[in-house]
């Protein structure tokens, strides 16, 4: 009887079937996430088994603050995709130097364009011009708001019209 009990502890321990449960869980994550650093032009993040967050390899609280968002944004986008709910909302893209702002971006009309995505809410402080520029190269796929003073002002080029619901 003491080995059956035994073989129950065993089970139970964190390297035991709940860890099966969580690499399962995990696995369809981390394919997602490698495949969003690529398309980013990233480095890969990536969770282990007991829920630690890594940048190719580094631990998470070892990252500046910019390598913390692209980990947090991939992840959101990985969940978001994975769970199939295709919708997600971020904030402070402008942590993110120009260049790798624009990659997210980018990165974000990728996954709308091949439907992996529906929508996605990027909130951030840009210059005017800078936005109008991203609006102009991204046209039909991206409306974007100016926010100013407490008023908001609809920035887009798209042909289509712009449902509000209540």
């Amino acid at each position: 009887m003491v080995k059956v009990w035994s073989k129950i502890a065993e089970s139970l321990e964190p390297s035991g079937i709940p860890s099966d449960f969580i690499n399962e869980a995990l696995q369809p994550i981390n394919e997602k996430l490698a495949e969003l650093a690529e398309l980013a032009k990233w480095k890969t993040v990536s969770i282990d088994t007991d829920i630690n967050i890594k940048l190719s390899g580094r631990d998470y609280h070892l990252l500046s603050e910019s390598e913390k968002w692209r980990c947090d944004l991939l992840i959101t986008i990985a969940l978001s995709i994975v769970s199939g709910h295709k919708f997600f909302v971020v904030d402070r893209l402008d942590v993110l130097d120009a260049a790798s702002r624009l990659e997210a971006i980018v990165l974000f009309n990728t996954l709308a364009l091949s439907k992996q995505i529906e929508t996605a809410i990027a909130m951030a402080t840009f210059k005017r011009e800078s936005l109008t520029a991203l609006v102009q190269h991204f046209k039909e796929r991206m409306t974007c708001v100016w926010m100013q003073d407490g008023k908001s002002e609809l920035i887009t080029t798209s042909q289509k019209p712009i449902k509000e619901e209540a």
